[in-house]
């Protein structure tokens, strides 16, 4: 027991206690710690501003990528229809099978058969 004190003697007595216990280090470590709380508050704020300029999928692009996924050998599918004054410019077709050239064909006659577009503006890439 006599050990214990002494060690808890030796640790109230040391530096970093006293440094610890003065008026202006508890000044700092509030500081410290109200920059902390900010810090994680902004990057919370941040982080769902982020998610929110990730723009969503349009009904057209939701029901056509559903269509897509049906036709054999594409596998999981995401559109991405560009329009201009309400005029479709441009379609990006990302697909699962799209390495496969039968089903590139497919999925860019599928496509502007579905919109009622050329197949010229259709691009299908394949996904990662």
């Amino acid at each position: 027991m006599q050990e214990r004190m002494s060690l808890w003697d030796r640790i109230a007595t040391s530096d970093v206690v006293k440094r610890i216990k003065g008026v202006k280090n508890l000044k700092i470590i509030v500081l410290i710690f109200i920059i902390a709380l900010a810090l994680i508050i902004y990057s919370s704020v941040t982080a769902t501003q982020d998610t929110e300029t990730v723009s969503t999928m349009t009904d057209d692009e939701i029901r056509l990528s559903s269509i897509l996924s049906s036709v054999e050998g594409a596998g999981e599918v995401e559109v991405m229809i560009s329009q201009n004054n309400g005029e479709i410019v441009g379609v990006l077709v990302l697909a699962d099978g799209a390495n496969n050239p039968l089903v590139r064909i497919r999925l860019v006659n599928a496509t502007s058969s579905a919109l009622g577009i050329e197949y010229k503006i259709v691009s299908v890439m394949s996904r990662e």
